[in-house]
């Protein structure tokens, strides 16, 4: 049995022991409000700005944020969307004639491109290279299908379509360009290739292709090349005179009324006298 002292000095180790740990609890307590304020998004002194720590992590969103946006692919890079067509007819070397899926036939203008003429009714506007870029385009696109990609306006004032035309991921009126056989020619508001164009051409320029290349017969040599194939004299059907092939009254004879002889004993034997200005 424990007497009263010994008791009383018992009950003192016991408090001394609580108030021991109680002390240690709070301690604890203090230490981790001290920890968790340095962890918040917030300090005393910012007023509501972001701790380093908060501002850190902002900018890592920000910086994959900027990422993404910097990785989208620009216009030009987008996959165009395109009506599949059947080239049904070439007209000339930036027009031709297509089958549309519901089956309609529609003449269809290249965008952004201008080949030499080759058709147009007035005969004195078209060149002996107009028949070689029409030629290229017959060869490239004449019975294919293609796809065709439209710009902000669909039609021009004659009703054509305004297409940029495919032959698969192939932009042909790009190809036009860069092989020489057309030259850039633009019209707002369609005019989404309009850089790729133009840097197209200067190069296609720069090393003479195409049309940037060609030297157009010498005509006049070509038809005294005709002339002697088919004779040395030249005689008229009305005057019964003939001349050499380069005198002045010779050149005068229209093709209905001339006949050619192929030496001077030849015309005199068909009853035609010479010329007194060439004496042939």
């Amino acid at each position: 049995m424990i007497d009263p002292v010994h008791r009383k000095h018992i009950g003192f180790r016991w408090l001394a022991l609580a108030v021991l740990v109680a002390g240690m609890v709070l301690l604890a307590g203090c230490s981790g409000v001290g920890s968790g304020a340095g962890e918040g998004s917030y300090d005393d002194a910012g007023a509501g700005e972001p701790t380093a720590g908060a501002q850190q992590a902002d900018v890592g969103k920000g910086s994959a944020a900027d990422t993404a946006q910097d990785s989208a692919p620009g216009e030009d890079s987008e996959t165009p969307e395109l009506v599949a067509a059947e080239v049904t007819r070439v007209i000339d070397g930036d027009t031709i004639e297509v089958s549309m899926p519901d089956g309609s036939i529609e003449k269809v203008r290249l965008i952004g491109v201008d080949t030499p003429e080759s058709v147009h009714p007035d005969k004195s506007r078209n060149v002996p290279y107009g028949d070689i870029a029409s030629e290229f385009t017959k060869n490239y696109l004449d019975g294919k299908t293609v796809g065709l990609e439209y710009d902000v306006q669909e039609r021009d004032r004659y009703g054509r379509l305004l297409a940029y035309v495919y032959v698969g991921d192939t932009m042909f009126n790009e190809i036009l360009i860069s092989e020489g056989h057309a030259s850039v020619s633009t019209y707002p508001p369609n005019v989404k290739y309009v850089e790729r164009f133009t840097a197209e051409q200067t190069s296609a320029r720069n090393a003479g292709n195409g049309q940037w290349g060609y030297t157009p017969p010498d005509e006049s040599a070509q038809e005294k090349n005709e002339e002697s194939a088919q004779g040395e004299y030249i005689g008229s059907a009305r005057s019964y005179k003939f001349h050499c092939t380069d005198c002045v009254w010779g050149q005068k004879i229209t093709s209905n009324n001339a006949v050619y002889f192929a030496n001077r004993d030849e015309a005199i034997d068909a009853g035609f006298a010479p010329c007194k200005v060439c004496r042939p």
